[in-house]
């Protein structure tokens, strides 16, 4: 009989929860980058990483990291490192002192996404 792999959990702030001009795919997109985060704010996957887990196309999950960075619940970073993008989930659920999100890129040493013009 093969191993079940562990539960995983994530805590969802009550300004996630109960923001009702979230869609279902938004609020599903949200709950599993909560996931991911452990002991941080910060998310480091790539989207096409996310859209399998999540169970979405890709279009469906960029469009919901769109409203969710429009509506302020994450923020898209850069890591200096990498040059990789990362999201910052904007709760002070996820950090143990309270941070505006104005101040996350000075305390995690990332730097923010400026919104880019749709190339549509």
């Amino acid at each position: 009989m093969p191993i079940p792999k562990p539960e995983r959990f994530a805590r969802i702030p009550a300004s996630v929860y109960k923001d009702k001009s979230l869609t279902i795919t938004d609020f599903r997109v949200y709950c599993q980058m909560a996931t991911l985060c452990i002991n941080t704010n910060i998310v480091s996957i790539g989207q096409r990483k996310l859209s399998e887990i999540a169970g979405f196309d890709r279009r469906n999950l960029r469009r919901s990291l769109e409203s969710l960075g429009a509506k302020g619940h994450i923020s898209r970073a850069i890591n200096p490192i990498s040059n990789r993008t990362v999201y910052q989930l904007n709760s002070t659920v996820f950090l143990a002192t309270a941070q505006t999100p104005a101040s996350y890129p000075k305390s995690t040493g990332l730097r923010l996404v400026e919104k880019r013009k749709s190339k549509l």
